[in-house]
């Protein structure tokens, strides 16, 4: 699928430069699906594999203290925005949704993982 966006893309970009026309833009429709929303990608704490070579054996490493803790102090920035959050995707490593449940703790929408 990427690939056949790459040549579309790459086929559109030749195809307007010969026909020297200018890259369509798009704008919005009024309504709620419409409206701009901003999208947060995160980063997981610090995992069991992040500390030493010795936790790279373990298969889905969790959250050390220190992760735990960045997870919280996530949530301490984050939390005056929590209210507008619409959505939490979550990747289903043990680390990746020890962040997300730490950083999003009150959340009250759903949680895909």
């Amino acid at each position: 699928r990427i690939t056949c966006l790459v040549i579309q893309n790459l086929v559109d970009k030749a195809v307007r430069k010969f026909k020297g026309t200018p890259r369509r833009t798009y704008v919005a429709k009024k309504g709620a699906l419409a409206a701009s929303k901003r999208v947060l990608f995160i980063r997981h704490g610090q995992g069991m594999h992040n500390v030493s070579m010795l936790g790279w054996y373990l298969i889905d490493p969790p959250l050390t203290e220190k992760g735990e803790g960045q997870a919280k102090a996530l949530h301490e920035r984050i939390k005056d925005e929590i209210g507008d959050v619409e959505l939490v995707v979550c990747s289903p490593l043990m680390r990746a949704m020890q962040t997300a449940l730490g950083a999003f703790e009150g959340c009250k929408v759903p949680f895909h993982v």
